[in-house]
């Protein structure tokens, strides 16, 4: 069996779980660090974006600040989650290729979802796993869950909800309440559930991990041995840690081009929401930057913001820039979960089709 560390890292900022995901899952996979299981949470609350999203587009960030909610990224994709001081989150980091990640990544999300649903339903709840990424109770969104590669570890991990405060979530979505219908705003409502509607006062946080650490040793094969940061993690943590508290990271500050040939393009599927935007050069005929964001999660997690550098200096053709992202694609083996290459090269192409502005 696979020999694990189940770490609990109790509440930490949401830089410091931020920093601690890239820093356990990057030793992991070059065997600095043993494979682990880590139990977090945070405080504040933190509004946490997906890799490829945007800030001021996701969040109402006036109300987050006077609301002392904490905002940053994390470094798996998908939608902007909401995570309460209240809330439970878990997370397994080891090498590629080793269980549970030793099925590709589409089998081991089913895996390990299945497993923690089973869990869950230890304690008197009716879970399952609904795909794409999250687990359901009688329909309603318990827990969702993501992952990424770095070098060559993998990190995989999920919330449970626990107590219910989804409507200050929703406030801090950039979400116009007073111009929502009371029962859109009801079946918001509707979608989630929190363990403590079902299990009242007989729910105990640590009945909660100690399901999950059974439940994961026995169904994934894997041996959890308690252990905490080592030295050295604590010193890589104290180096990031700063990094992870930058408005760089947070809000993505990378300087975007000033010039005026600027073009968009939004995909909307069932499977979720890709966001092209492509500025090009003063001439108009090169690509000079892409920003590709959404609702979507990708492996490697790089994937995306390699194929924004692959189509800098291409020439602004659709054909041609279709073209480039299904070379990138086949070479790289790369995925979007939800979006087929195909997919990808058309909404990149199709956004040259629809300028923002052109030049002066």
């Amino acid at each position: 069996m696979a020999e694990y560390r189940l770490l609990d890292t109790g509440l930490l900022t949401a830089a410091e779980n931020m920093a601690l995901n890239e820093i356990l899952t990057r030793r992991a996979g070059a065997g600095e660090s043993r494979p682990t299981m880590r139990f977090l949470r945070f405080k504040p609350d933190a509004a946490l974006l997906g890799y490829h999203q945007r800030a001021e587009q996701e969040l109402h960030l006036e109300f987050c600040r006077e609301n002392g909610i904490d905002v940053n990224r994390r470094l798996t994709g998908g939608g902007v989650t909401y995570f309460q001081t209240s809330s439970l989150g878990w997370e397994l980091m080891a090498p590629l290729g080793m269980t549970p990640f030793d099925q590709g990544f589409a089998r081991s999300l089913e895996r390990i979802c299945t497993s923690a649903a089973g869990s869950l339903s230890k304690l008197g709840v009716n879970a399952r796993f609904r795909p794409r990424n999250d687990i359901e109770v009688d329909g309603r969104k318990i827990s969702g869950t993501g992952g990424f590669t770095l070098e060559k570890g993998m990190l995989f991990q999920g919330t449970v909800l626990i107590e219910n405060e989804i409507e200050k979530f929703m406030r801090a979505m950039n979400v116009p309440l007073e111009k929502l219908q009371k029962h859109e705003i009801d079946s918001m409502k509707d979608r989630m559930a929190f363990l403590k509607d079902y299990l009242g006062d007989s729910f105990d946080m640590e009945a909660l991990k100690a399901v999950l650490v059974k439940g994961f040793a026995e169904d994934l094969g894997i041996t959890l041995t308690p252990g905490g940061l080592t030295k050295e993690e604590k010193a890589e943590l104290a180096e990031r840690l700063p990094y992870f508290q930058s408005e760089e990271w947070i809000f993505a500050k990378k300087g975007l081009p000033r010039n005026p040939y600027w073009y968009h393009h939004v995909l909307n599927i069932e499977s979720g929401s890709l966001t092209v935007n492509i500025w090009l050069d003063h001439s108009g005929r090169l690509v000079q930057k892409t920003l590709i964001s959404g609702d979507f999660f990708c492996s490697p997690y790089r994937l995306i913001h390699d194929l924004e550098g692959e189509l800098m200096g291409k020439k602004a053709r659709p054909g041609v820039l279709s073209r480039v992202v299904l070379d990138y694609f086949e070479r790289t083996q790369g995925e979007v979960m939800g979006f087929s290459a195909a997919q990808v090269a058309q909404a990149v192409a199709d956004t040259l089709e629809n300028p923002v502005q052109s030049k002066d």
